[in-house]
């Protein structure tokens, strides 16, 4: 990571562990998604099968609350647009499933933050994406948005610590 601001850290399971950094082909950004940024979640592009890319989308849009029925692979962004690198390549490089810890940072401005203020959200707390950003998952699995009884929440990862503007995720 060549980015001396990052805006987020990983701690543990990358580059030398189980997370698989992957290269990925820059999709055409529409008005009002999110530029692929270091630090922005994504998942793959089901629709393109040619030349795969990540999928770009409003913030409102990623949200990884129901799995059951439709299964999602998210990624971070480690290497993004706002790099040099990455605009001369026309990729991204993601990080891919899990086990690894990322730590995670609010820095006051809530149009960057990447977690949620929640006080549920405490060591040990499954956590899912909301909005783009970690939040935590309901009470035994039940939360909002499941459409079906059948549904399962699979969370995107655990709180491993948290204070008011950092917050370490175990990603799984």
């Amino acid at each position: 990571m060549s980015l001396l601001n990052s805006k987020f850290d990983i701690l543990r399971g990358w580059p030398n562990s189980s997370a698989v950094a992957e290269d990925w082909n820059v999709p055409t950004i529409a008005d009002g998604e999110d530029p692929l940024y270091s630090g922005t979640w994504v998942r793959l592009n089901p629709a393109v099968t040619a030349v795969p890319t990540v999928l770009s989308e409003d913030k409102v849009d990623k949200d990884s609350t129901i799995l059951g029925k439709h299964p999602t692979l998210w990624g971070l962004v480690i290497e993004g647009q706002d790099e040099y690198s990455s605009r001369f390549s026309g990729k991204v490089t993601v990080l891919l499933g899990g086990g690894y810890v990322v730590r995670l940072y609010n820095d006051g401005v809530a149009a960057n933050a990447q977690f949620t203020a929640d006080a549920a959200l405490a060591p040990g707390a499954p956590v899912k994406l909301v909005d783009g950003k970690i939040a935590v998952i309901g009470v035994a699995g039940a939360d909002d948005g499941v459409a079906a009884t059948n549904d399962v929440i699979r969370p995107i990862g655990f709180c491993l610590a948290k204070t008011d503007d950092t917050c370490d995720i175990f990603v799984v």
